[in-house]
């Protein structure tokens, strides 16, 4: 008995062709399958991110700012939103350092979202001590130093009202 014979069957009982078909179906319903149980597993395990997040009061210190910054009243003004309109400039005060330079407190409203139990603005941790950037369509408040130094720091989140 021949393995394939003249009419291209396996043993004489299935065509060659057909059982071809068959094993990849079945390996493309097996590996579908697979696939589904182990995505909803690793999704069960995920934490959730809130579609609306959570508005937070982030008080935010920028370090020894220039004055042609930190004084100008045209540049940085209560209500100011940032590029994502995720966030706006609540309150503005200015405490001079010396001639030259001033630090800067605001108070910044920013709608934050929770990942592993952390929040996050604007793919930027939110914790006491971190630095935070705000970017508006007029300036960017990022508190770096000429140096690389980052003079820019939270220093205060309540739960926005």
């Amino acid at each position: 008995m021949r393995i394939i014979d003249d009419k291209g069957k396996l043993f004489g009982l299935v065509n060659v062709l057909d059982l071809i078909v068959v094993i990849f179906v079945l390996l493309v319903a097996v590996s579908a399958v697979s696939h589904h149980i182990l995505s909803a597993k690793a999704l069960k395990g995920a934490p959730a991110k809130s579609a609306e997040g959570e508005e937070l009061l982030l008080k935010v210190v920028y370090y020894a700012q220039p004055n042609e910054i930190a004084q100008n009243k045209n540049i940085l003004r209560p209500g100011d939103k940032d590029i994502m309109g995720t966030a706006t400039l609540e309150k503005i005060e200015v405490r001079p350092v010396d001639e030259k330079r001033s630090d800067i407190i605001v108070t910044i409203k920013a709608r934050c979202h929770m990942l592993d139990g952390q929040y996050y603005y604007s793919n930027m941790s939110v914790k006491v001590g971190l630095p935070l950037t705000f970017l508006a369509p007029r300036y960017a408040l990022r508190g770096e130093g000429a140096d690389g130094s980052i003079n820019v720091r939270i220093v205060d989140i309540t739960r926005g009202e």
